[in-house]
């Protein structure tokens, strides 16, 4: 017999010796294929529970806003409990419309810094989420409300920061901005923030307004 192994001895040796190791890649493998195979079922039911929570919340909103009297303040109860509990948790897509909608409850309330709080939380939380400038937008107005214009131009400005190529409250958020420093007495300012918004946003209808401020404040 050969002292030499030849290549199917070699191949036992080498299982043998290394068989926990490959008995640990197996399992690795098939642990990894049944997860995903578990997953995939699981995300989609998180997905609609998700989604199912999200609808729950614009429904018992619109309920309540068009209820009668006499059922007006039991659907209010629900919608802030439902509304709260959702923004309190850990899922997103719920938490943010939790947080818009009840920011639009405040709104209709005229509960302005709670309304304002609700709509910075959301683009605190979810910086990237379709509704964060709009939330930013709304934060802003609704400072405006509650009589803190400071407060308010500092949501402008996150916005037009934060999202200049990609929303279109941008160019209303600019004339707002530059309207808030008018009313400051900052006219040079003023001027900044119109003219930015003309060079800019070309075709937006808050260029023609900037151009008619900027000629009335010479």
């Amino acid at each position: 017999m050969s002292d030499r192994m030849n290549l199917a001895d070699r191949l036992a040796v080498f299982l043998t010796q290394r068989r926990v190791l490959v008995i640990a890649a197996l399992v690795i493998v098939v642990v990894v294929i049944v997860a995903a195979a578990v997953w995939t079922p699981v995300r989609s039911s998180m997905a609609d529970k998700n989604a199912r929570v999200a609808e729950e919340i614009d429904q018992l909103f619109s309920d309540w806003l068009y209820a009668g009297d006499d059922q007006q303040s039991g659907l209010e109860e629900q919608f802030l409990s439902t509304a709260s509990a959702a923004a309190d948790g850990k899922a997103e897509y719920p938490a943010q419309r939790a947080l818009f909608m009840r920011g639009q409850y405040y709104i209709n309330k005229e509960m302005w810094p709670e309304a304002s709080a609700d709509f910075a939380a959301l683009a605190e939380r979810f910086p990237r989420s379709y509704l964060a400038p709009v939330a930013l937008f709304n934060a802003a107005s609704t400072s405006e409300e509650a009589g803190d214009p400071a407060k308010a131009s500092e949501f402008y400005t996150r916005l037009v920061e934060g999202y200049g190529d990609s929303s279109a409250e941008v160019a209303e958020a600019l004339f707002n901005l530059g309207r808030l420093a008018e009313e400051g007495g900052d006219k040079e300012k003023a001027r900044e923030y119109y003219n930015r918004l003309v060079a800019d946003y070309d075709t937006s209808d808050w260029k023609n307004i900037a151009k008619t401020r900027i000629l009335l404040m010479k």
